[in-house]
């Protein structure tokens, strides 16, 4: 289910950045993007119910990362060459979300709380990373302006500090922090029930939806 989060942000990204017809307007915008994106995946759940459950959640992961894939082949076809800059930039912040993933994430869970290590505990850190990451590149080197009224509060405290992006690498070290100690509140990764895998799934969700909506709006928007 990770990567369907991903796809919700790339659908409402689309549909600020693109003119669509009325209904897919409608259909793409927040938060009825949330509820098709749902409706999409509980469709394709029934659809492979009666598979292995390994099979089952192979073919939920690779069908969300096949439609990013397609949004994506969309958007370098719109924007190269005239938007390469952008797109570079893009990329720069998923790379480096994932490297401080790799570095700081893997050293805390292995050094401090090595129980908390697996793909989805990394997952929770890297999603709120890339949430960050795309949002500085935004506002640092592309002019972008927060809307979210709470991570903008936080970068203008951040930007109090007599520092260079001092702003958004006080958001950045904030979103950090939170998924590290929501990751580790909760129980080992050999020992956590449903629910609270099921909480660390939708905090994925609230770091890699808009980080992905991030991307996509910029990709296709900026000049």
């Amino acid at each position: 289910m990770f990567p369907w989060f991903a796809v919700v942000g790339a659908v409402y990204g689309m549909n600020e950045a693109v003119e669509l017809s009325p209904i897919l307007a409608i259909l793409t915008a927040s938060p009825i993007a949330y509820l098709m994106t749902g409706l999409a995946l509980l469709g394709l759940w029934i659809g492979i119910a009666k598979r292995p459950a390994h099979e089952r959640a192979r073919i939920t992961a690779l069908s969300a990362v096949a439609i990013l894939v397609m949004i994506w082949i969309v958007i370098l076809a719109i924007r190269i060459p005239a938007g390469l800059d952008v797109l570079v930039w893009v990329g720069i912040a998923i790379v480096g979300a994932a490297a401080l993933t790799g570095l700081v994430g893997g050293l805390f869970f292995a050094t401090v709380d090595p129980g908390r290590v697996d793909w989805l505990g990394l997952g929770v850190v890297f999603a709120h990373l890339v949430d960050a990451t795309t949002t500085g590149i935004g506002i640092a080197m592309l002019g972008t302006v927060e809307r979210n009224p709470v991570a903008a509060w936080v970068i203008e405290g951040g930007e109090l500090l007599p520092v260079a992006y001092s702003g958004v690498s006080t958001f950045l070290v904030v979103k950090l922090f939170i998924a590290l100690a929501l990751v580790s509140f909760l129980g080992a990764a050999d020992a956590r029930d449903r629910y609270e895998t099921g909480v660390l799934v939708f905090a994925s969700g609230f770091g890699l939806a808009p980080a992905t909506h991030n991307a996509v709006l910029f990709a296709i928007s900026l000049p």
